[in-house]
């Protein structure tokens, strides 16, 4: 086999890997919702392959989620000696994030 190859190997199976690390979660936060005692209209569904961006339905809400706004998420930010905020190098679950995500996503009144 060649470098060549084995990079474009590598990187096939990272992207595939993600976007798994993303929809098994997804999919079971989307179950919980559908089960008792919740009972909710719940939906996820891969959109865009390419950008992993999954449709979620949740009542008669409708919104999106991208691999890059769960990545933007799980980063956990510290405060520096100048009060800037700064990455910690510490990463929260995909499914933390994910429900953040949701939670912020949905209209409430």
């Amino acid at each position: 086999m060649s470098k060549w190859a084995d990079e474009v190997k590598r990187k096939i199976d990272s992207f595939n890997s993600r976007m798994k690390e993303i929809d098994d979660p997804l999919k079971k936060l989307i179950e919980e919702l559908k089960s008792q005692p919740y009972n909710l209209y719940a939906k996820c569904v891969l959109e865009d392959k390419q950008n992993l961006v999954w449709i979620v339905a949740i009542g008669t809400q409708t919104f999106t989620i991208s691999e890059e706004e769960i990545s933007a998420k799980q980063v956990i930010e510290d405060i520096d000696e100048n009060n800037n905020e700064v990455d910690s190098g510490k990463r929260r679950t995909v499914k933390e994030a994910l429900e953040d995500l949701i939670i912020e996503k949905l209209k409430s009144f």
